[in-house]
């Protein structure tokens, strides 16, 4: 610095919850040439810059978990038909998706009208409501990913919101018997709820867990328990065989 003719220097460390992720630093041909109350500018200068930056990796942390998703849900591999006939368990239930931020989040003057409709088809459907979380589960994923939270943690997390928004439809329908069942009675009660009501309301947000493992394919967790290894399935296919074997009648 000297041999360029550069006299004074500040060096400001960019920090944000105590992690230097960066530098700034000003020089000036003049000695001593930096004041007590510009040295004070320049750490408030750097405070605002480093909050600043991880805002904006924050954004792209969100984008790229975003895109990672859609990529998923894209996937022809992944969302390709099945090659043989598709069982409908319920073929008389009709399910209706209620979007958090298009509609709920919009107020009354939307969200009233798409409830008049539904009770007016009460009479002809058995249907399943599910609502959606709005504006704030961002803020919560936000918050999450900084904290660099998993992925079953951020779905729990976000999935109280639209669970909050299935309880506010359960309740504006409440006077025709429909009422919020939460995601273990969706699907393991839900015809019994059906028999005794028009339509159940639940949450629409994906049920995983606190602790999943990554999934092998795709982007999108599993369950632990429904998580399978190569040597799991020779194992069932070894014991397949000898039972088969077994049960021949000898020759």
């Amino acid at each position: 610095m000297v041999r360029g003719g550069l006299l004074s220097a500040v060096t400001a460390p960019l920090m944000v919850e105590n992690r230097i992720f960066g530098l700034l630093s000003l020089s000036r041909r003049k000695a001593n040439a930096f004041s007590a109350g510009e040295r004070d500018f320049i750490r408030g200068l750097t405070a605002h810059a480093a909050l600043a930056v991880r805002h904006a990796q924050l954004y792209h942390d969100l984008q790229k978990a975003y895109n990672e998703l859609r990529q998923t849900l894209l996937d022809r591999e992944l969302v390709k038909p099945v090659e043989r006939p598709v069982i409908r368990v319920l073929p008389w239930l009709t399910v209706v998706s209620i979007g958090g931020r298009a509609i709920i989040d919009r107020g009354r003057d939307v969200l009233l009208p798409v409830v008049d409709e539904l009770r007016g088809l009460l009479p002809e459907h058995r249907m399943l409501i599910l609502t959606g979380a709005g504006i704030r589960a961002r803020h919560v994923l936000g918050v999450g990913l900084d904290l660099g939270l998993p992925t079953g943690v951020l779905a729990s997390l976000a999935s109280v919101e639209a669970e909050q928004n299935g309880h506010l439809v359960a309740a504006l329908l409440a006077a025709d018997n429909v009422s919020y069942i939460p995601h273990g009675g969706a699907a393991h009660q839900l015809a019994l709820h059906l028999a005794a009501a028009r339509a159940v309301v639940s949450n629409a947000f994906p049920p995983y867990g606190l602790h999943e493992f990554p999934p092998v394919v795709g982007k999108i967790p599993t369950d632990p328990r429904f998580r399978f290894h190569d040597s799991d399935l020779y194992r069932a296919d070894a014991q397949y065989h000898a039972l088969k074997d077994r049960d021949q009648p000898d020759s």
